[in-house]
């Protein structure tokens, strides 16, 4: 239960299809994003809560992604991404005071979908960074929304996002709230 736990909070916080808002920072987003992009470096952090038959569990989290071979292609018009490769992700999470680490190879990172800019918001239909896992409940988990441009160089594309979702399955409700930052180089 904690492994697929595990899997399915990781699934969520890697999502770069979730919600953000405006955060009027002074950073450069002047370049364009259609364009081979690199992923360099992705972190997250959050918390989740499990609510079975009336016993509820909360738990924090945090990943970091090790061994990045993977890249995302944007195009313009029809504006469209792909993304593929694989990663390793070192996630270490609290429940109840046990603190576990563990290292999660994302072997088959695949994405694909449509995307449009509104000044320094990514808004995506279909998930711009995911993972495959075999929980079922990740189905209801991938959906489409939006990232903040924290920077956008000829080099550099950073972006973060907040997200809060509630997932009920079979008496099971999981509640997660997570904070991510991706960072893509240019190829």
């Amino acid at each position: 239960m904690i492994k697929r736990l595990g899997l399915v909070v990781l699934s969520v916080v890697m999502l770069m299809a979730c919600s953000s808002d405006d955060d009027g920072g002074s950073s450069d987003i002047s370049a364009e994003l259609a364009g081979t992009w690199r992923i360099t470096s992705l972190v997250y952090n959050g918390d989740s809560t499990i609510d079975f038959q009336g016993t509820s569990t909360s738990s924090t989290f945090a990943g970091e992604a090790i061994n990045i071979d993977a890249i995302i292609v944007l195009t313009e018009n029809p504006n469209e991404f792909t993304g593929s490769g694989s990663y390793d992700v070192v996630l270490t999470s609290e429940t109840d005071g046990q603190s576990t680490t563990q290292t999660v190879p994302i072997d088959d990172f695949d994405s694909e979908g449509t995307w449009s800019r509104s000044g320094n918001i990514l808004s995506t239909n279909g998930s711009l960074v995911s993972v495959s896992s075999p929980a079922d409940i990740l189905g209801d988990m991938m959906t489409s929304g939006d990232s903040t441009i924290e920077e956008l160089t000829d080099t550099t594309l950073r972006l973060s996002n907040s997200d809060s979702q509630e997932i009920s399955e079979d008496g099971l409700t999981l509640s997660v709230t997570s904070n991510s930052t991706v960072v893509f180089t240019r190829e």
